[in-house]
């Protein structure tokens, strides 16, 4: 009788961590937080992803006269997290007013901007986002605060990618735009969500 009651009580506590792993689940959607600490590459991109970036966009066919110390640059270091992930913005301040377009979005053209992700591993740069991209709102991405791998798990933009629009958007109201969701996948970020929001949602309120 005692070797049964054993049994019983163990068949109980397993079910009992069944349960907290389903509640874990359903209570583990993903929080995020808009990124708006902004930094000159200069100081704090490597110089070894500011020569990857640079040999890019300096192709033979380039007219760029620009300083690459000079991008927009987020470090994205959350509590835990094992590796730096560096969010590189396109858009450079005109140092005079009238200055060429070149030189201001070397990494723009008519179907976009081209947006960068890297990581830091062990003292080397990986790239793991790189998309062209329409932004309908702000610049700074909404990052997650789950990780996964030891890096953010997912980020948020507001608009949508070249593949998302060569495959037709569906149409907007006035007071809508797309959201982007892209998600580690443990070698690089990829699109994962594409959805409509309210306008309001393309002004960084975090959630």
């Amino acid at each position: 009788m005692k070797k049964i009651g054993i049994i019983f009580l163990s068949l109980i506590l397993q079910s009992c961590q069944v349960i907290d792993v389903v509640i874990a689940q359903s209570s583990s959607e993903l929080q995020f937080e808009t990124k708006n600490d902004v930094k000159y590459a200069a100081e704090v991109l490597p110089d070894e992803i500011i020569e990857q970036i640079t040999k890019e966009i300096s192709g033979p066919n380039s007219n760029w006269i620009g300083d690459p110390r000079r991008f927009k640059v987020r470090k994205i270091q959350q509590l835990g997290q094992s590796q730096t992930f560096y969010y590189i913005n396109p858009m450079l301040d005109c140092p005079e007013w009238g200055c060429d377009p070149s030189y201001h979005t070397p990494f723009c053209g008519m179907n976009g901007c081209n947006y960068y992700g890297y990581l830091e591993e062990n003292g080397k740069y990986r790239q793991v986002f790189h998309q062209l991209f329409q932004l309908q709102g702000s610049y700074s991405p909404r990052v997650s605060r789950q990780l996964k791998d030891g890096v953010p798990a997912c980020f948020e933009l507001p608009g949508y990618d070249r593949n998302s629009s060569e495959k037709g958007l569906p149409e907007l109201k006035e007071d809508q735009i797309f959201k982007s969701r892209y998600c580690y996948n443990g070698t690089k970020y990829v699109l994962t969500e594409f959805s409509i929001v309210p306008l309001e949602w393309g002004k960084n309120n975090s959630q």
